[in-house]
C-alpha cells in the first residue's frame, strides 16, 4: 500500500469540495533551542564600555541561518513521534 502524501490529500480535498485550513506560526523561529554556539555583536540599545564584547545566544532569534533547519528538525521529530512516516514518494519531506 502506498503511503498518503500531501498531494494525495489535496487531491481528495479538491475532488470532494472539502474545506481546508492552514496554520501560520508567526513566532516558530523564536526562542528555539540552539544546538551550537552562536555569538552576535552587541545590540544598539546595550550600553557597554568595551565594544569588543559579544553576546552568546542561549535561544534562537529571528534571522539566524540555523533556525529554519532546527525548527524543521523539531517538526519532523514531533510528527514522527505522533506516528507519521516519511514518504519515499514525496521529496518535500526529507530529513
Amino acid at each position: 500500500m502506498k503511503p498518503i502524501t500531501i498531494q494525495s490529500i489535496l487531491t481528495l480535498v479538491v475532488t470532494h469540495h472539502w474545506s481546508i485550513q492552514n496554520i501560520d506560526i508567526n513566532n516558530a523561529f523564536l526562542n528555539d533551542t540552539l544546538h551550537e554556539d552562536v555569538y552576535m555583536t552587541q545590540p544598539p540599545s546595550f550600553e557597554s564600555v568595551d565594544s569588543a564584547i559579544v553576546c552568546k545566544l542561549h535561544k534562537s532569534i529571528y534571522g539566524l541561518k540555523q533556525v529554519p533547519r532546527a525548527w524543521y528538525e523539531k517538526l519532523t521529530t514531533t510528527l514522527i513521534g505522533f506516528g507519521f512516516q516519511q514518504s519515499k514518494y514525496d521529496p518535500s519531506w526529507k530529513s
